[in-house]
């Protein structure tokens, strides 16, 4: 009797994890950090290409307080001028010991074609399934326009967010990440290197997706279960 119990028991435990797994992966993306919110006001960006790759890469420092699956990334552009031989590719990066960007981990968007256009527009760039974020790692969100020496280049700004009442830059809010700072690179490669920003312009930018629970919660989950149906069945009994 005890063996059909545990045998039944641990069913329902394994039923109770995958279906809180499924849930977490499919459960619709949200806001999970980001400056696009709040009544914020789109200002002034940074300008990037062609000729001379001048703010050639703009990258965003993150460092992730939740575990969760990157779905897509909202960002503000303007000033559109794409052009033949040129395309925007906005990736995840790795954080190196430098607390600069590392090696590219994960691309959003390539190939990218814009209207030509100069007014602000959010854009969302999704890639190919999601990107798990692991809780306390650094990441950087680095924008960078291809081709951005030749003269047939793209040229676009990644404009800013500023508070509403236009008093200062708007400061990226959310419980499930912290700000790093912002790089950019002035007419050199990509991804930029240098010393971290917070007291600049902060480009405007939002992480989509959904949290995943922690191993430890999906644990104690599948143990209550358990001893949940163990004591009906001894209560029946």
């Amino acid at each position: 009797m005890m063996g059909r119990v545990f045998r039944h028991g641990f069913g329902a435990c394994l039923v109770v994890v995958l279906s809180i797994l499924a849930l977490s992966q499919d459960a619709s993306a949200a806001v999970l950090y980001g400056d696009i919110a709040g009544g914020n006001q789109v200002g002034s960006g940074y300008g990037m290409g062609p000729g001379g790759g001048v703010n050639n890469a703009i990258a965003e420092g993150f460092t992730v307080t939740q575990s969760f699956n990157l779905q897509s990334v909202d960002i503000i552009l303007s000033q559109f001028q794409s052009q033949a031989g040129s395309n925007f590719a906005l990736s995840i990066y790795s954080n190196n010991g430098s607390n600069n960007p590392g090696t590219d981990l994960y691309d959003l968007s390539t190939n990218v074609t814009l209207a030509t256009s100069g007014t602000p527009t959010q854009v969302n760039f999704a890639g190919t399934g999601s990107f798990p974020l692991v809780v306390g790692t650094k990441y950087w969100l680095n924008l960078y326009a291809t081709n951005p020496a030749s003269s047939t280049g793209n040229s676009v700004q990644w404009d800013g967010e500023f508070t509403p009442n236009d008093s200062g830059f708007a400061t990226p809010t959310g419980s499930n990440a912290t700000e790093v700072g912002q790089l950019r690179s002035i007419a050199s490669g990509n991804p930029p290197t240098g010393t971290p920003s917070t007291s600049e312009l902060r480009t405007a930018f939002q992480l989509n997706g959904t949290p995943t629970p922690e191993p430890s919660s999906l644990v104690l989950g599948a143990f209550g279960a358990l001893g949940l149906l163990a004591r009906g069945r001894r209560q029946r009994r």
